[in-house]
């Protein structure tokens, strides 16, 4: 014995069913949380992981090192007082020199390079990397004294709207 129900919806013609859709899945993107490693290395904003922290993108050398004030999402200042930046100098020569030591040797302990050799390749991949190394650092230096704020895009939607 076999059953078939029908079900049949009328929707009013003034109701777009795609754009509601469409609106509900951006508002699922929006409010998935961003790890701290991925907008670490996104370069993203501590306070709301949605803001960039530089102008261009990582491997653009035009502007490599300017960073907007604020967040334009969620109004995070960005030079919480002055020197603040000087701390990402230490990560970047930790990281820096780390990446030295093994780097040279490896290449001379692994790939049997001679030292000239491994400290050649070693500045030439220094130069590529230079402005990668020094976002990072920035970056890496933030996300340790700004915490973040599921909330602070709102807050800052609320806060311009009472204005």
């Amino acid at each position: 014995m076999n059953f078939v129900i029908k079900i049949t919806i009328e929707i009013p013609k003034n109701i777009d069913i795609c754009s509601t859709f469409k609106s509900n899945i951006k508002m699922e993107k929006q409010e998935k949380k961003r790890g701290v490693l991925s907008s670490v290395f996104s370069m993203k904003c501590p306070r709301c992981r949605e803001g960039d922290l530089f102008y261009t993108h990582t491997f653009s050398y035009s502007r490599p090192t300017e960073m907007p004030e604020k967040c334009e999402v969620c109004n995070q200042s960005f030079s919480p007082e002055p020197g603040f930046w000087f701390g990402a100098m230490f990560v970047s020569y930790i990281w820096m020199a780390w990446f030295c030591l093994f780097f040279v040797g490896g290449g001379i302990l692994l790939a049997g390079m001679s030292v000239n050799g491994a400290f050649a390749l070693l500045i030439v991949i220094c130069a590529i990397f230079y402005f990668w190394i020094f976002r990072i650092s920035r970056s890496m230096w933030i996300h340790i004294y700004v915490s973040y704020d599921p909330l602070a895009k709102s807050k800052n939607k609320a806060r311009l709207a009472s204005k």
